[in-house]
């Protein structure tokens, strides 16, 4: 049930990426949803980033979102669905420690 719902969730937000971007379709058409794991974790990682630096906006929506990736990082279904769809928060920190700054 909790692959449907994510399979279902992952579909909605390809959907809305061709709509905005026609030439995406190449992107989409024909490969797995494991193909498209960076591109997911990116979507993610956005979110969560935009709600970090606005704690008072995406009150009901974050949540949701939350509960959703805690769903997809179950062992279970990263093995079922073929990806982790989970990927750190890019910070200034974090990518001043990886350029040894």
């Amino acid at each position: 049930r909790i692959k449907a719902q994510l399979v279902d969730t992952f579909a909605v937000l390809s959907g809305l990426m061709l709509a905005v971007r026609p030439q995406s379709r190449k992107l989409i058409q024909g490969r797995e949803l494991a193909d498209n794991a960076a591109w997911f974790e990116r979507i993610f990682e956005v979110g969560r980033r935009h709600k970090i630096m606005n704690p008072d906006t995406m009150r009901s929506s974050y949540g949701k979102l939350m509960h959703l990736l805690q769903d997809a990082a179950l062992p279970d279904i990263c093995r079922t669905m073929g990806a982790d769809f989970i990927g750190s928060v890019q910070t200034v920190a974090a990518e001043l420690e990886d350029l040894d700054a």
